[in-house]
């Protein structure tokens, strides 16, 4: 695994494949930024137009994280460019512990 992707925290076996032989090209955080908006910004539309088509879009749910989203979303930046990359990393790391302990354990509710 490339150094650029090992500062970017992606140590693992998929983020290897999905770099490939491009993940040497990554010099700059803000060049894998851009690189990931870029990706993000191709893949949403249609993502967002077939869960649209297939009724898996709450309207209220959709309104409540468009509007919290771009509330809290500056005051996070300014946050985070505050705080140092190691603690942001290690928290980052934190929260996916915690989510995925959840995942594990989550029992699936049956639709009766």
């Amino acid at each position: 695994v490339s150094k650029a992707l090992k500062e970017l925290g992606c140590e693992s076996v998929a983020c290897g494949l999905i770099a490939g032989r491009y993940g040497r090209m990554i010099k700059e955080q803000l060049t894998a930024s851009g690189i990931n908006l870029f990706y993000f910004l191709c893949c949403a539309p249609p993502a967002l137009v077939s869960h649209a088509r297939n009724h898996l879009i709450v309207r209220l749910a959709l309104l409540w994280c468009a509007l919290s989203g771009c509330l809290v979303s500056p005051l996070a930046s300014l946050l985070a460019s505050s705080v140092s990359s190691d603690l942001l990393r290690r928290a980052f790391g934190v929260l996916l512990l915690v989510l995925g302990i959840r995942e594990l354990f989550h029992k699936k509710k049956r639709n009766e």
